[in-house]
């Protein structure tokens, strides 16, 4: 629970890294496309992914030892399928709730953040144990 906890506080930092690049590219690009909406969300995750790295190794799972090609092969890998997990999901909620409201930019973005959302619960989990049962054994 106390390691749960930890990458608990990494994921929130990794998430709010992750929203904002999403929310300040969405906002300048202006894009209302739910193309647009994947390649926002793709930069956002990659770097947030590279913090996530960082942060796990060291605080989270107290890996000390050098960073082998291995363990960065294994950690890409998870971090894809979390991706693919994080913006097929996002992009499903962003096309569903996009019936509900008014048309416009406000629309788009209250859409991409709820999408964001609900993807990021779901990635969660899939992180957590590939983390743990995959990269940092």
């Amino acid at each position: 629970m106390r390691r749960f906890a930890k990458f608990l506080v990494v994921g929130t930092m990794n998430t709010a890294i992750d929203w904002g690049i999403l929310n300040i590219l969405l906002m300048t690009s202006r894009t209302e496309t739910v193309l647009g909406f994947a390649i926002c969300k793709i930069i956002g995750f990659t770097v947030a992914m590279t913090n996530s790295y960082i942060w796990n190794k060291k605080l989270v799972f107290q890996d000390n030892q050098k960073v082998s090609a291995k363990q960065a092969s294994v950690f890409v890998m998870v971090n894809l399928i979390g991706l693919a997990i994080n913006v097929s999901i996002a992009a499903a909620v962003l096309t569903a709730c996009r019936g509900f409201l008014v048309p416009g930019q406000w629309q788009f973005l209250i859409c991409s953040n709820l999408g964001a959302a609900i993807a990021t619960i779901a990635s969660l989990l899939w992180n957590f144990w590939g983390y743990r049962r995959l990269v940092f054994k």
